[in-house]
């Protein structure tokens, strides 16, 4: 059960001052919603709870301690039977060559060929979270600062590196079990003022009387805040190449999106329980948008999409940011593409990634044994699951705004780095090299002018399209092999009462089946 989760739909009253463009409240606005990837800090924080006897969730509980009964609450006894819960944890800079569950290294560059270390300056103040071992449970730190020669677009070398495991206990293995990764390194200038304080984590009591454990979230325009200080949010400058190395356990495997171009993956066993992972790719120009009503000048329409798609009544002076790989935020680019006058609001330069949730998109997706993929794009909004495959085709949807602020069009970028091992799964490819056709198509069956090249190599399947235009083109790949169909098929085998169907490429019965 994930007890714990990163906030999909963000309700932020927003901070003036970023370097980096975000949704703002305009002057006299009642309400606005905007489409922004989740910025700011994360908090490491362990919640427990007991489940209820109807089967439900019970009251939920911050725990302080180690997890056992010792601990500051009954809800926190993590051996205990009935005991479910999760923790978000933050992951510190390594600090032994023998760590794992950390981040190894942060590079930084013009090119790939100039990367350079940069250096480790400190974490920031706020909560943390005591290892539990034996329970499967790594300690939880917070955002880690960096020192660069690589300055961003306003000139600064500082960075801060947010890496977020999600895990979650179940009682019945007594275990807690990675379910989550997200990553961001963010440039960023350091400010002081009084408006900024600490985020922290706590319980709070809701009128029906149960309690549910709460994170105060960090200003939209800062990477990271303290007591007195925030890292507002720069951009990159642009086709910086950013390299990030983590050692995270195994658990933490199957698909990668992410917000960023030119990604290639390298992955190698660390020990026996964990493995290194390295990510470098290029940064991403991604567009947002906002509209906003105002008492002086209402929208109807506008207010009552917003009370629609929401089930409450919003309190005025907020922003609604959706995350953009919600249905949502599909929703919103298409119902509201006349309000926003088929532009984008602003652009950000961005480099992250994230897991994908387990167990969705067939058999060849789900495993988290290792890392099978990364699909990445600039796209205003953009599937919230790996690649479908559908008759013998991986499609990807993506949606957004066909202009950019000033009148110039948006166009788009989209990457796949797919492990050789998950393709031969999907198609039921031998051992022989692979090849690949791309094409980029409105739903009117249109073609979408883009660029494409295909590269196989290190056990790697590198794909990318550029240079399409929105407004909801959707992007697909058809694999194939010298001498061999790339449409799978799938015959039933039956050997008494005993039936197999296989699926592949020119599929063939196993010994003793017909």
């Amino acid at each position: 059960m994930v007890a714990v989760a990163v906030a999909q739909l963000l309700v932020l009253p927003v901070s003036a001052g970023a370097a980096q463009w975000a949704p703002t409240l305009p002057a006299s606005t009642q309400l606005a919603l905007g489409v922004a990837d989740p910025h700011g800090s994360s908090i490491s924080l362990l919640e427990g709870q007991i489940a209820s006897a109807n089967g439900g969730a019970g009251s939920q509980d911050l725990c302080t301690g180690d997890g056992t009964s010792a601990d500051n609450s009954p809800d926190c006894d993590f051996g205990a039977s009935g005991e479910i819960g999760g923790a978000v944890i933050v992951l510190p800079e390594c600090t032994t060559s023998t760590e794992s569950n950390c981040v190894a290294s942060l590079s930084l560059g013009t090119s790939t060929s100039t990367l350079s270390p940069a250096t480790f300056i400190r974490q920031t103040d706020g909560s943390s979270v005591a290892a539990i071992t034996s329970l499967g449970l790594p300690s939880g730190s917070t955002t880690s600062l960096w020192q660069s020669n690589v300055p961003d677009a306003d000139g600064s070398t500082t960075y801060a590196v947010d890496v977020v495991l999600i895990y979650s206990f179940d009682d019945s293995t007594g275990q807690f079990t990675p379910t989550g990764l997200n990553a961001v390194v963010q440039p960023y200038t350091q400010a002081s003022g009084s408006q900024y304080v600490l985020p922290h984590a706590g319980v709070t009591t809701l009128p029906s009387g149960e309690q549910v454990v709460y994170a105060t979230a960090s200003p939209y325009a800062c990477a990271w805040e303290e007591s007195g200080s925030c890292g507002v949010e720069d951009d990159f400058t642009a086709g910086t190449v950013t390299s990030l190395s983590l050692r995270i356990n195994d658990g933490i495997g199957g698909w990668l999106f992410g917000r960023m171009q030119n990604p290639t993956l390298s992955v190698s066993n660390f020990d026996s329980t964990s493995h290194t992972l390295t990510v470098t790719a290029e940064s991403v120009p991604v567009p947002g948008f906002e509209v906003a009503t105002s008492a002086a000048s209402p929208d109807a329409g506008f207010e009552s999409w917003l009370a629609a798609q929401n089930h409450y009544t919003l309190p005025t002076g907020f922003d609604v940011i959706l995350n953009p790989n919600l249905n949502q935020a599909f929703q919103a680019v298409n119902d509201l593409r006349g309000d926003a006058n088929d532009t984008a609001t602003g652009v950000t330069n961005d480099w992250s990634f994230n897991s994908f949730p387990t167990g969705q998109s067939g058999n060849c997706f789900t495993s988290t044994a290792q890392i099978q993929g990364v699909v990445t794009t600039n796209a205003m909004v953009y599937s919230g699951n790996p690649p479908t495959f559908n008759n013998g085709y991986l499609s990807y949807e993506v949606a957004g705004m066909h202009y950019l602020p000033g009148g110039s069009l948006a166009l788009g970028t989209y990457n796949l780095v797919l492990a050789d091992s998950v393709a031969r799964c999907l198609y039921g490819f031998t051992n022989a090299p692979i090849s690949a056709s791309i094409s980029v198509t409105e739903n009117d069956g249109t073609e979408n002018v883009a660029t494409t090249s295909v590269a196989d190599t290190g056990g790697w399947l590198y794909l990318s399209a550029g240079g399409f235009t929105f407004s909801d083109p959707v992007i697909k790949i058809r694999l194939k092999q010298k001498g061999r169909s790339s449409i799978p098929s799938v015959i039933v085998c039956a050997r008494g009462t005993s039936v197999k169907h296989v699926r592949g490429i020119n599929p063939r019965c196993p010994a003793g089946y017909r």
